[in-house]
């Protein structure tokens, strides 16, 4: 009877840690609107964060309905090559990082010529608030995936 009880203890275990662990960064409704309708959501966002006016709101949405089309573009060739194994080699991947920062200077730039000094200003603001958000939320990610028996080392000054 002890050991039919041990074995039934074993193999629960066994089983309970098989499972699969749930995936806590997946992000399930990410990239499921239409480009005209990211560009609208984040036109609206904005103009409740800087206060836009109607003709603002217009061009805004102009120039994110465009930048969503080519990053919809983007996204899809790169799907595309890694659904077919082609992985980028390194000068690839620096000239994609490249227009990476172009695309966003040339957003930045088109942009600034829209709003006025202050919601530029806040719209900088909001902007650094974020990469620092997403900077702490890397490090987390970094220190919670650690395996449990290596020394985590920390800054401490």
């Amino acid at each position: 009877m002890k050991k039919i009880v041990i074995l039934l203890v074993t193999f629960l275990s066994i089983s309970a840690f098989a499972q699969p662990k749930a995936k806590f960064n997946q992000k399930p409704f990410k990239n499921r609107f239409t480009p005209q309708q990211n560009a609208t959501l984040k036109t609206k966002h904005m103009a409740l964060h800087l206060d836009l006016n109607a003709v603002q709101q217009k061009k805004v949405f102009n120039l994110i309905l465009d930048e969503e089309i080519k990053l919809n573009k983007i996204k899809f060739k790169r799907q595309q090559a890694f659904k077919n194994g082609i992985r980028p080699t390194k000068e690839q991947l620096f000239n994609v990082l490249n227009k990476r920062l172009d695309f966003k200077l040339n957003f930045q730039n088109r942009l600034k010529n829209i709003l006025n000094v202050k919601q530029y200003a806040e719209f900088k603001k909001g902007t650094f608030r974020r990469m620092a958000f997403n900077r702490k939320k890397k490090a987390y990610r970094k220190y919670r995936n650690h395996h449990p028996f290596e020394r985590v080392r920390r800054n401490r000054f």
